[in-house]
């Protein structure tokens, strides 16, 4: 079976409609996410703090910041700090992302994507009390804008 040009351009943006909406969908997770890596590396941050205050006095009473032995545990919170920050530092390209597809849409899309997606409002919240409309009708203007942005 031979698809035309047209076919297959709407199945592409089909495709990639698909694709953003999950991605819409993953916003909460990756602001977990975000909370997870600050706690991890205001952790770390803290453990390498300790190891810069004094430990102890040698016999001629010149305090010892970071006895022998610690530096392999320094470098290992050091190291693992430094991976978390590549951690939230990825996440963070990934809500920009989000937040700019949220952005270039139009406004009521704009904020229908808000509350739904970034704000975690129920489908049920996003008829009655949002937006007036089905969830039908919202998923289509959602949709409908995403698939704009997907052909330009």
């Amino acid at each position: 079976v031979f698809r035309t040009r047209k076919e297959d351009m709407n199945l592409y943006t089909e495709t990639m409609v698909d694709e953003l909406w999950h991605k819409l969908e993953s916003y909460k997770i990756l602001e977990k996410k975000r909370k997870v890596f600050l706690e991890k590396i205001s952790f770390y941050q803290e453990q390498i703090k300790s190891f810069y205050t004094a430990k102890g006095v040698s016999f001629d009473r010149i305090h010892i910041e970071n006895p022998t032995g610690q530096d392999k545990i320094l470098n290992d919170i050091i190291s693992k700090q430094q991976s978390y920050e590549a951690q939230y530092m990825l996440n963070e390209c990934h809500i920009k992302a989000l937040e700019t597809i949220r952005d270039l849409c139009c406004e009521e899309v704009k904020e229908m994507i808000q509350k739904k997606f970034f704000e975690g409002k129920t489908w049920d919240w996003m008829q009655y009390e949002g937006f007036y409309k089905s969830s039908h009708a919202i998923r289509y203007q959602i949709r409908k804008e995403l698939a704009k942005l997907v052909e330009h």
